[in-house]
């Protein structure tokens, strides 16, 4: 994989980019090996659903987007790395609280999403509208994505979602008291180094593997230096990819 072209993906020059968190949930993703239809909700510039419809076992790829320009931006970058694609993309331009306008029930294998980080009264809002939108619960709560997750998801389906460690413990509770079986991952950037983001898994039936102490994903082997699982997904993008922790 890290031979394979790279991407050259557009994105603003001001307001929400991504970051490397983008690349750690592609590649927990594209572990868990044959993926079926896949969802991204929040798909940003649609860094994560390219990078899976490039490299990982999946029948199809949707992502769907609520901001005008940062759903632009996805297909523009759709339409140029076609070439690269090994199964079919859509983007949808829409809002996934509204999921019945786009979608069928129980009709994706995996729900996936790297959404907005913080509640609406916790840090320091951004004054630019993109980014807060990205960063904030502004039209996306923890709870409406648990929602919709629970509805499009197949009766086997899992969600995958990234949060910061301490969010992570409060949606996987979110997650138990809907009725979902829940499997967490803890993300730390050096094997020494207290974790900062947390993989969230979700599922209607009970995961085949303990749900609890799963070894954590490390970063980093040594300063600027990825280890093995992630470093070929930061080759596949032509321009260095900042670390959000």
């Amino acid at each position: 994989m890290s031979e394979a072209p790279t991407f050259r993906l557009d994105q603003p020059e001001r307001g929400y980019r991504f970051n490397v968190a983008s690349l750690v949930l592609a590649a927990h993703v594209a572990g868990q090996g044959a993926l079926g239809r896949v969802l991204e909700v929040g798909t940003g510039v649609g860094v994560v659903s390219l990078l899976l419809a490039a490299a990982a076992s999946a029948e199809a790829i949707e992502g769907i987007e609520i901001q005008d320009v940062m759903y632009a931006y996805a297909k523009k970058n759709l339409v140029e790395h076609q070439a690269l694609l090994r199964v079919p993309v859509r983007f949808v331009h829409g809002d996934v609280r509204a999921w019945r306008d786009h979608f069928a029930p129980a009709s994706f294998d995996r729900v996936v999403a790297n959404p907005p980080f913080f509640k609406v009264d916790q840090g320091h809002p951004s004054p630019h509208p993109i980014t807060r939108l990205a960063r904030q619960e502004v039209t996306l709560t923890s709870g409406d994505l648990l929602a919709a997750a629970s509805a499009l998801l197949t009766e086997t389906g899992i969600g995958v979602f990234l949060y910061p460690i301490q969010r992570g413990h409060e949606v996987a509770g979110q997650a138990l008291q809907a009725g979902l079986h829940v499997r967490r991952f803890a993300v730390r950037s050096f094997v020494d180094a207290p974790p900062f983001l947390a993989v969230v898994e979700v599922a209607r039936r009970p995961f085949p593997e303990p749900t609890e102490r799963q070894r954590p994903l490390t970063l980093y082997d040594a300063p600027h230096r990825y280890q093995g699982w992630l470093q070929p997904w930061v080759d596949r993008i032509s321009r260095p990819v900042p670390v959000d922790d």
